[in-house]
């Protein structure tokens, strides 16, 4: 079995330009999104997975698309803290809970869902403020990277299938530890992961490797994140 790891494009919240819960991709994360798709044809792809966050969601269209796939939504993808609360000023937070079936199918037409993504969303885990190290957090987080990982190992049909995980660069980290077996401990990332970028995880016989991680090659350089950080830096 064979499972690529796609970080999502870039957002407006990667570039600062929002600090909306839930944002969206940017022009260019649009464009790595369709190179990360144009990467994957040909491998053999036979079941799509993402987060229900909207710049997965527009990422694994893209993928979809070219794949002839119909993505599958699990906020077991989602990113770690969920859907933070939005501060409008003067105080005034307002909680989220994700989006509702029709607005996730407005945004990636023929996604199947998840049980657990319902007409009043999908985030239930209500904090004040979004902190990585709240316990509460973590462990859902943690637990959640552990649960893809089984329903993957439990799903496959055969050694020869191949999914493709549409998820995010925290969450992300965890999946990749918990899959090869890591337990992974607070403020101790092991794993980074760029926009779109590409990772290989192999499971055989003697069990799961990682053939290669973070893999950006299938971008133009100015489509690569590092690039696009340096260039925002220069202009700042």
């Amino acid at each position: 079995m064979d499972v690529y790891y796609v970080r999502h494009g870039e957002s407006t919240g990667n570039t600062g330009e929002t600090h909306e819960p839930d944002p969206a991709l940017t022009d260019a994360g649009l464009e790595q999104a369709a190179h990360a798709a144009a990467a994957l044809r040909g491998l053999g792809v036979g079941r799509l997975y993402c987060s229900p966050l909207r710049r997965n969601l527009q990422t694994a269209r893209a993928i979809g698309d070219a794949l002839g796939l119909s993505p599958h939504v699990t906020p077991e993808l989602c990113e770690i803290g969920g859907i933070p609360p939005h501060d409008y000023g003067a105080g005034r937070l307002e909680e989220r809970s994700g989006m509702s079936p029709d607005e996730i199918r407005d945004v990636c037409p023929g996604a199947t869902l998840s049980e657990d993504i319902t007409g009043e969303g999908w985030w239930f885990l209500r904090r004040d403020i979004l902190d990585a190290n709240d316990p509460l957090v973590w462990r859902r987080a943690v637990d959640s990277g552990k649960s893809m990982g089984r329903f993957l190992m439990e799903d496959r049909s055969g050694a020869d299938d191949v999914s493709v995980l549409v998820g995010h660069g925290g969450s992300g980290w965890l999946f990749c530890e918990t899959f090869l077996g890591i337990e992974p401990a607070p403020g101790q990332q092991r794993f980074g992961l760029d926009n779109c970028s590409i990772s290989l995880f192999r499971m055989r016989d003697h069990g799961i490797r990682l053939a290669f991680l973070n893999r950006v090659e299938h971008l133009p350089l100015e489509l690569q994140e590092s690039e696009r950080a340096r260039l925002r830096a220069s202009q700042g």
